[in-house]
Formats: C-alpha cells, structure tokens, sequence
C-alpha cells in the first residue's frame, strides 16, 4: 500500500513537471507547459506557469529533445515581447503565435524543417529584416533564413535573400502585382501558398535545392506561361498549380514520384505533358479541365480504368503509355 501510494505521488510530480516546466534542463523559460509526442520528443503546448516577457525555447527537456512547438501554443499572448527558439526545435505549428502583438524581437532555430501557417499572423511590432521586396526572419547567423512575407501587396518583384532557406506559407498570398520572382539554390522549402492568387506572375525561377511543391502554391497564378520544374522535385501537391490559364508547358524532372490532386486542373492552355517513369502516383483530377491538352505521354505502362474521367475529364487528349523518351519540346 506505502509503495502504491509513493507510485502515485511519484507520478504526480512528474505531471507537474510537465505541465509547468519545473525542474527543466535550464536552457528554456521556467513554466512553460510541456507534452509528449508520439515519436517520444517533447513539444511546448503554451505559456503554463511562466512569467517572463522574453522567452526562450529550450532544445531538451529533462534530457529529452524538444523538437516543436504546438499549433496556437501562444497564440494571443499580449505580454511576450521576445522568443528565442534554440537549435533542434524542428517544428512550430499553426497560429504558434498568432496575435502576439508586443512581440518584436524573433529568432528561429537552423534546424526548423517546417514553419506552420499564420505562425506569427497578427505580430503587428516584430522587426523583420528586408531585402527585395519581403520580410524576413533570422536564426541568430542568418537575419534572412525565413521569407515570412511581402512587404506589401503591390510588390511587383522579388529577389529572394541568397540566404533565404525557407519561403513562409502564403508569404506572397494574392500579392496580384506580383511579376517575377528570382531565388537562388539556398531555398530548400516552399510553403503551401506560397504564390497563390499572384495573378500577374509571369516569371519564376525555382531553386536545385526544392524537393516538394506545396499544396495550391500557385494556385490561380492565371499569367504563368511556362515553367520548368529542378531535377530536386519529388512531389507536386495538391491544387500546386490549379488554374494557371496561361501555362502553355511544364518540364516535369525524372525525380517526380508523386502529383497531387487537381494539380494542373483548370489549366486551359496546356497542350501536352510528360509524365516521367519514377512517378509513383497521380492524385484525382489531376488535369480535370485542361481543355487545350492533346497529348498526355505517361512512362507508366498502366493506369486504372477511371483514369480519363478523374485525371482529363473532358479533354480529347491522346494518352500514350509506357514511353520511355525525354519530354516533348
């Protein structure tokens, strides 16, 4: 009974650990909250116990990594005017802090692999770095890791920072003047949205190091005439370029596995496409309402019956299989 009893007490602290942050390694913010993820890191969930003005996100928590920050996790926070996030923090969720409107001063970890939508929306006093048209946020080494948006609406041009790794979800989001756009190899992420709705974009150059094409990135981008994907893509995302009138023609590279669905649907001027054999699978509707497309080359040798419906609807194009040759001019 004396030992089920110090079980429970046991037990119970090591909640409250947790839940507070007590008892922490000391390299973050006493009090922050605290919780378990499924691959057995922690994430911070919120503001818990702390008091602080100037947080600091840890990189382990009693010996274990910390490796992201939850969605809304200080969402509407009011008081918090920095937050340093330290190296190993791999994730920060949607709306992490969204609405924070004291804070100023951010700095992101090297190793951030994924920046969740409307992260710092409604952070109306942070300083961000400019250059080129957009906004930028730095690690403590680089002032322009993250193109976090435009600068404002009506920013016609833009040549990413040469030590830009990332381009923030919806960072250029109906930005309608938008006409071009130069990045260098430096930029490994594109966020869903990135893009979408710059309806005057005509120009874009895509950096080697890209491996994946958001979901709806240039959606609606109705003036983009061509394009020509890096041999780095492996995946094309849902909706990535739905309604692109203008595209006449796009390169797909030999890395390809995977297009989305309604990836190149509504995309009134597309005449003909290569598929490449290393493509793994081809999303729904995939080019449901290419009207002007007459000739589909697809290096699989099988597709399944409903292909014409789901992936051309009611085009006409001629669907040629198991090709092995380089993609038509």
């Amino acid at each position: 009974m004396k030992r089920l009893l110090c079980v429970m007490v046991l037990l119970s602290f090591c909640f409250t650990l947790v839940s507070c942050g007590i008892g922490g390694d000391g390299k973050g913010t006493e009090g922050l909250s605290y919780a378990i993820r499924t691959d057995g890191t922690y994430e911070v969930t919120g503001i818990g116990a702390a008091s602080d003005l100037d947080i600091v996100i840890p990189s382990s928590f009693e010996g274990t990594p910390v490796t992201a920050i939850s969605s809304g996790a200080f969402s509407g926070n009011f008081n918090i005017k920095s937050v340093k996030i330290n190296d190993g923090i791999k994730y920060i969720g949607e709306s992490a802090f969204s609405s924070c409107t004291a804070l100023a001063d951010v700095t992101l970890p090297a190793t951030l692999e994924e920046l969740g939508i409307n992260a710092f929306l409604g952070c109306s006093a942070i300083k961000y770095a400019e250059y080129s048209g957009a906004n930028y946020l730095g690690t403590g080494s680089n002032p322009y890791f993250v193109l976090a948006s435009a600068t404002n609406t009506d920013v016609t041009y833009c040549k990413v920072n040469p030590r830009c790794e990332f381009i923030s979800d919806r960072a250029f989001f109906l930005c309608a003047s938008l006409q071009s756009v130069e990045m260098s190899t430096s930029v490994r992420y594109i966020g869903s949205g990135a893009f979408q709705g710059c309806s005057m974009l005509k120009n874009i150059t895509l950096s080697e190091s890209i491996t994946s094409i958001g979901d709806e990135t240039f959606t609606g981008c109705a003036s983009l005439e061509t394009l020509v994907l890096p041999d780095s893509v492996k995946r094309i995302g849902n909706s990535a370029f739905m309604g692109c009138a203008s595209l006449k023609g796009v390169t797909l590279p030999g890395s390809l596995t995977e297009i989305g669905v309604t990836a190149f649907s509504n995309c009134t001027s597309l005449v003909e496409i290569y598929i490449p054999t290393t493509v793994e699978s081809v999303g729904a509707h995939a080019f449901t309402g290419c009207s002007s497309l007459v000739r589909v080359e697809c290096g699989l040798t099988s597709l399944h019956d409903g292909f014409a419906e789901d992936f051309l609807g009611d085009s006409k194009a001629e669907v040629i299989l198991g090709v092995l040759s380089v993609p038509l001019t």
